[in-house]
This record gives C-alpha cells, structure tokens and sequence, in this order.
C-alpha cells in the first residue's frame, strides 16, 4: 500500500478490465471488494525498491485515500520485471549529427516525442516533433510522422539533425 503523494504520477487505466480472481478476493477486505475501482498500470515504475511492471493491478478503495497495487498473476506480465537498458549514441557527419538508439525497460511504452527530447542531448519537444513531421525519424527503418508514436523495448530509432554552423 502507498499513500496518494507516492503515486501521484503513476499512469493508471482505470477503465482496464480486471478480473477479480479468488486471490484477489481472499486478499481484500469484503467491503473494500464493493467499493474499490480495479486498473491496470500503464508504465512501470519502482517505489521504495519495491518494482510494479506494465500492467500490474491497481486498486484504488476510496478516492485520494489509498492505492493497494498488487503484482500481476500473468507469467507473461510477470517476465517484463527484467530491466533491458536502452543505448544512445550520436556521431557527427560534417554539419549533421546522426542519433541511434535502442529502446530500453524505462522508456518502454512511452511516446516518441518525450523519449527523443530526453535522450537527445539539446532537443525540445517541439523540435522532435517538426523532425516527426519532416519524416527525419524512423523506427526499425520506417519514417515515424507522429509524436503519440510509443515505442517498445527493443525498437530501434534514428535520426539526423543539422547541426547550425557557428557565426
């Protein structure tokens, strides 16, 4: 259980259909059965070392009062506890730089245009998405044109930036 200050941030799918199973059942107070609200984690995160992957439970008993999370019964939900570490590099070519990378467990699920922003070093937002909308970014070889684009672990992403000539 973690207060709502810990988990303010966590994305959540309150509409996710959860099966209430008798685990879940035996776990839970009856009262609390009647009145929880059940999703799904949309992103791992990890809170006091404790690990919670993509598509853990959640249960949510009163409102602004108390998350319980509980780990996920799926073995296959269950495997994605193992942390793949994305790799960046950039390599310069004349007045352009070239960025490569692989999607690792931490941007897993999240969208283009925030993940290119982080680890390219000095790119906005907005500049991933003009280099979107220009059709510079690909991934696994495809021009990606949108910014809600999620990416998977393992996908590969590159593109190239003009870098401007010094005055």
């Amino acid at each position: 259980m973690h207060g709502p200050g810990t988990v303010g941030a966590i994305k959540i799918d309150w509409d996710a259909p959860v099966e209430l199973t008798d685990e879940i059942r035996a776990a839970m107070a009856p009262h609390d059965l009647d009145t929880m609200r059940a999703g799904r984690v949309l992103k791992g995160f990890v809170v006091g070392g404790v690990t919670y992957p993509r598509g853990t439970l959640a249960f949510r008993v009163a409102e602004a009062h108390e998350l319980f999370l509980e780990l996920p019964f799926e073995p296959a939900v269950a495997a994605r506890l193992v942390k793949v570490p994305g790799t960046w590099t950039a390599e310069a070519l004349g007045t352009m730089t070239h960025h490569r990378g692989t999607v690792g467990t931490e941007d897993d699920e999240e969208r283009i245009d925030v993940v290119l922003a982080t680890r390219v070093p000095g790119l906005s937002r907005a500049k991933a998405r003009r280099l979107l909308e220009d059709g510079k970014v690909r991934v696994g070889g495809q021009p990606i044109l949108k910014q809600n684009h999620r990416l998977r672990v393992g996908d590969v992403v590159e593109l190239t930036i003009e870098v401007p000539e010094p005055n």
